[in-house]
């Protein structure tokens, strides 16, 4: 609902658009790192569930979607080469953090797979990021 209602506040012309699922699961990895009232007021803004905010909302879903969206041959081969291949969908949302920081390793537990580390200060760092 949260990422509907950004929609509308952010697009006013016609075919500006986002993806709510995007947004929402973006936010999904800000969520393992509140606390206190941090919590309730996230969860409370975004509809995320009851319960702990030590997970990945979007977790299943996500796997879900990469599973059925792997882009596997499904057409067949010929000579070697696919004949069709099913969509490949693959999410870019990810922690970026400085070589300097750490990240709490209870937050570390919940969102590792998504954590990238890198020296902002470095030349190259415009470009790998």
């Amino acid at each position: 609902i949260f990422a509907d209602e950004l929609t509308v506040i952010l697009y006013t012309k016609e075919n500006e658009c986002s993806s709510a699922l995007g947004v929402s699961m973006a936010f999904s990895l800000i969520y393992p790192g509140c606390t206190g009232d941090g919590v309730k007021q996230v969860r409370d803004t975004l509809g995320y569930p009851d319960g702990s905010n030590m997970l990945l909302v979007w977790e299943g879903t996500t796997k879900r979607m990469l599973d059925s969206a792997s882009g596997q041959c499904v057409g067949g081969e010929w000579n070697g080469v696919c004949e069709s291949e099913a969509p490949l969908l693959q999410i870019a949302n990810s922690i970026w953090f400085d070589d300097k920081d750490a990240l709490n390793s209870t937050y570390d537990s919940v969102v590792g797979d998504y954590a990238i580390q890198t020296n902002f200060s470095a030349d190259e760092s415009p470009i790998i990021v």
